[in-house]
């Protein structure tokens, strides 16, 4: 079957189901093409998946190699994808610089990355980088030394001045080298927004190419 969730996919847990596209395709079909009619999903980005049920398998999972963004009126809603390589390491200082590609033509926006560690206790990288509309690309370096000493995951939320929001978890892990984080400053610097956001320690896209599912299915965006 095919389905789209509104959050981005996450490292620790599966899609939560969200918006069911189709439940009819016979995992012998030859058919991998499927075309979307996005009258059902409400504005904002969406992440399509296939799940695939086989007899012998069992059940797995294939994420779409994109965000698709709906927006039924004049307005578009922001989307986001983390663009920093999984395998990216720490320069010999420490430091590790996340890069994202933002599409929010209408309106600023604001960027907050957290952390989460897989056990259930998550904090604040930064909070409310300020972007300006129509930025494109930005990133934040940060120090992670600053950050508890064990692997972290980092999401990425951008919100925008007319309510729309998006999601998106780099794909690789990061680990601490703090003790003890200092939650009471800023934990890095931004690259490509309008200034600095709010202190904080460590304490989707636009798409309208073709996503493939798996060999199951092929989404492609249509607008209303």
């Amino acid at each position: 079957m095919l389905l789209a969730t509104r959050a981005a996919w996450t490292p620790f847990d599966t899609p939560d189901a969200s918006l069911l596209i189709s439940d009819d395709i016979a995992y012998t079909s030859p058919i991998n093409l499927f075309d979307w009619d996005t009258a059902d999903a409400g504005d904002g980005c969406w992440q399509p998946y296939a799940v695939v049920i086989d007899p012998i398998e069992g059940v797995s999972y294939s994420k779409g190699a994109g965000r698709i963004t709906v927006a039924h009126g004049g307005n578009v809603p922001p989307a986001v994808w983390v663009t920093t390589a999984k395998s990216e390491l720490p320069d010999d200082a420490g430091n590790l610089t996340l890069d994202w590609e933002l599409d929010e033509p209408d309106d600023p926006s604001r960027v907050s990355i957290t952390w989460f560690d897989g056990r259930g206790e998550q904090g604040s990288l930064v909070a409310n980088l300020p972007l300006s509309a129509g930025t494109r690309t930005a990133s934040y370096t940060f120090d992670v030394h600053r950050l508890p000493p064990r692997p972290l995951w980092l999401r990425l939320d951008v919100t925008s001045g007319d309510g729309g929001w998006c999601d998106a978890w780099w794909q690789g892990f990061v680990t601490g080298q703090a003790d003890a984080p200092d939650a009471g400053v800023d934990a890095g610097t931004l690259d490509g927004g309008a200034g600095p956001g709010d202190k904080a320690g460590c304490g989707c896209g636009s798409a309208p190419q073709l996503f493939f599912l798996c060999a199951l299915a092929l989404l492609k965006r249509r607008r209303k």
